[in-house]
């Protein structure tokens, strides 16, 4: 827990109850998910949580550069605790947004001629390993 308030502190965030369980959701949670699913979640626990805190939350993690909102399936947006630069793989058949160790230099550029580059996504889509081969038994 302190590790967690720590790291709001360290992105100029006041860090509350609520927002220190919504980030401890986003780590420890690595299936990338939705504000709706990280509500649920969360109010089980803590039924004194809204969708709101939640959706702010967020909100803010991605503008202090804590989270990034991913829309791999082109509906409700998914989110990732940036720990790491990595890309992403969907796949299209089940739906699963998965971490994919993968390293590509234009992930680290943080410029281009003299735009400042505040973000980066590097995505595949196709089929998973789990779905090729049920597919293929």
């Amino acid at each position: 827990m302190e590790r967690l308030k720590n790291i709001l502190l360290e992105h100029d965030l006041r860090p509350s109850f609520h927002r220190i369980k919504v980030l401890e959701y986003l780590v420890s949670c690595r299936t990338h998910p939705t504000p709706e699913r990280i509500y649920l979640d969360l109010r089980a626990a803590i039924p004194t949580i809204s969708r709101a805190t939640v959706y702010n939350s967020l909100k803010v993690f991605v503008e202090k550069g804590l989270a990034c909102a991913l829309h791999a399936d082109g509906e409700e947006a998914r989110y990732d605790y940036k720990d790491s630069e990595h890309a992403h793989f969907y796949c299209v058949q089940c739906g699963k947004l998965i971490d994919v160790d993968y390293q590509c230099p234009s992930l680290k550029l943080k410029k281009i001629g003299n735009h400042q580059i505040r973000e980066a996504h590097l995505s595949f889509r196709g089929i998973c390993a789990d779905c090729w081969k049920e597919k293929n038994d």
